[in-house]
């Protein structure tokens, strides 16, 4: 085995195959590890399933299942619906809605259920992909799988429902095809591998630091190599023209287009940009320890090839590509976030398996006995088992369920709110209920064009004009401005249902008891109450049923006694305090 490592180091030596193992009639060491980490890898498959069950979800989350369900309604995606991420996720959820119509946040975990797909989709590839770099010892594969699943900040973002996730299942596909072509110099596979590339655009427009990183990976090959591969650049950017070409015409024959070129590409050059330090030390907070293998590995993979020492060219192309990445999520991404670090986790993890190996040389199964004994049958294989579920306890969080809260709540939301009465909030939240405006979900960069009164919209008109009587303060909504800010303390209450509010007033009684005016900006059924529910109540001279309509524009109002006058949308069983 030290051979081995020697060799995958670049050393010369001899190499004990697989099949020579074989020889002396039993099974070989390396395939009793192999054996046992495949188990880890599957103990390991579970956990994060349970993990991407439970998480609670993020605020993008919601904004792609409802981007699904109202296209599945019948809205035209960047026209009816604005959207700063590619159609392909939001078609899939589409399609998804449209067979099954359940109207109960419990959809939500049908996202997971695809993204975890997705995951196995990327954990299958980034297996044939490491057989592909480092053919021996023969579970380097199930040691880049382990590394790759084991990281926090696959855990944080690999299981939610965004688009930056089946970007990485086509990122890693690319890749594999693109190593084949490498090893093969075959112009096919780099066609095949631009093609799929391209298709990472229609998820997100991060591909293009993707191919970006593949060009890197093209020099270094250049480089190595000594020589213009115009052949193999030339197939993989036909491939890689295909898919971006392909969706200009389907947007074009939804006319869609220019909204799409609008929120897709105008809107996510402008954000406001995150400085280099903050891009680079928050993946170690993020991750802390998958965090710091992956720059060590980096760092230690790094320090071999620039002090000349032995490197696998396959591994030196990842090292050029996962920096190539880093730099870029540093300093070209305007914001940074942990989805935005997957495309670099997977590469990361290859070379992460590779120095595994390569510092442990004790891994020499025939001068430890403590190795011989790592097989499914033997009583430290539970053992093992142990560690690994505790420590991905600790670290991924996946005993914590937070979900089902999240989805109570909301669900929640559709009892108290009729269907087809308009929601104001910053999420999308609930799912089911239509939205004042074609934000559904307002993410950091709208809020700050809002703030800065550059956003072609106006909150405070709209819910005045739509007359939307409910409102769910989040935090989004509150970091709309002082104007939002005012307009809903004016014209709304809150109710005893967390962060629901509904359009309402509480007048103080006047000294004189002398009638007062009141502006109504949402017009609607109003229920009131003076004095615990007793009390009459005059509107504009006429005394008033309960509830009351009451119209856009000035009212005077005048009640009986000294106590206030409370006015609201929703019913005094919903009031905060009552």
């Amino acid at each position: 085995m030290v051979d081995v490592l020697r060799k995958i180091a670049g050393k010369a030596g001899a190499v004990r195959t697989h099949r020579d193992s074989h020889a002396d009639g039993r099974q070989s060491p390396e395939a009793h590890i192999r054996a046992t980490l495949r188990i880890l890898l599957g103990v390991l498959l579970l956990t994060t399933l349970l993990h991407g069950l439970g998480k609670d979800f993020d605020e993008d989350e919601f904004q792609s299942m409802s981007l699904g369900i109202l296209i599945a309604q019948g809205k035209l995606l960047y026209v009816d619906v604005w959207d700063n991420h590619g159609p392909l996720l939001s078609w899939v959820l589409a399609g998804l809605y449209s067979l099954f119509p359940w109207e109960s946040h419990w959809v939500m975990l049908w996202g997971r259920i695809i993204i975890f797909l997705c995951l196995l989709g990327t954990l299958a590839v980034t297996y044939r992909l490491a057989r592909e770099i480092i053919p021996q010892p023969i579970y380097f594969s199930e040691i880049a799988c382990l590394s790759l699943l084991f990281s926090e900040l696959t855990a944080l973002a690999g299981i939610e429902v965004r688009s930056d996730n089946p970007m990485n299942l086509l990122w890693v596909s690319a890749l594999l095809l693109w190593f084949r072509g490498w090893n093969s110099q075959t112009a096919r596979n780099f066609f095949w591998s631009g093609l799929l590339l391209g298709c990472a655009f229609w998820c997100s427009l991060k591909a293009l630091v993707l191919g970006a990183a593949v060009g890197a990976m093209f020099l270094a090959g250049m480089v190595l190599r000594r020589r213009i591969l115009w052949k193999p650049v030339l197939a993989f950017g036909l491939g890689a023209a295909i898919a971006p070409l392909a969706l200009v015409l389907v947007l074009s024959a939804q006319s869609n287009l220019e909204a799409f070129w609008n929120s897709y590409l105008l809107q996510n050059a402008d954000r406001i940009r995150e400085s280099f330090f903050i891009a680079f030390f928050i993946v170690l907070y993020w991750a802390p320890v998958g965090g710091s293998l992956l720059y060590f590995s980096l760092f230690y993979a790094a320090r071999r090839a620039f002090g000349k020492e032995p490197v696998p060219e396959c591994i030196l192309l990842l090292l050029t590509c996962s920096g190539f990445l880093l730099l870029q999520y540093c300093f070209l991404l305007p914001t940074h976030h942990e989805q935005s670090t997957l495309p670099f986790v997977v590469t990361g993890a290859l070379i992460q398996a590779w120095v595994l190996l390569l510092l442990l040389p004790r891994l020499d199964v025939q001068r430890y006995a403590f190795i011989r004994r790592l097989r499914p049958e033997r009583p430290n294989l539970p053992a093992l088992v142990l560690v690994l579920v505790l420590s991905t306890g600790a670290l991924h969080q996946w005993p914590w369920v937070r979900s089902v809260h999240r989805i109570q709540w909301a669900d929640g939301l559709l009892d108290r709110i009729a269907p087809g009465e308009l929601v104001f909030d910053g999420i999308g939240l609930p799912l089911f209920r239509p939205h004042p405006t074609h934000y559904v979900s307002w993410v950091n960069a709208l809020r700050a064009r809002l703030r800065e009164g550059s956003l072609d919209v106006d909150v405070q008109a709209e819910l005045d004009r739509k007359d939307v009587r409910y409102v769910i303060r989040d935090f989004r909504v509150d970091s709309m401005g002082p104007g939002v800010e005012e307009f809903i303390g004016s014209h709304y209450r809150p109710l005893n249902y967390k962060l629901l509010w509904a359009a309402g007033k509480v007048l103080r009684q006047d000294p004189d008891f002398k009638p007062q005016k009141v502006d109504i900006r949402v017009a609607g059924r109003y229920y009131w109450s003076v004095a615990e529910g007793q009390g009459t109540l005059w509107v504009d001279g006429n005394p008033a049923p309960n509830p009351v309509e009451l119209k856009d524009g000035p009212h005077s109002l005048r009640w009986e006694g000294e106590d206030d006058l409370i006015l609201s949308v929703a019913p005094p069983a919903q009031w905060a305090g009552l």
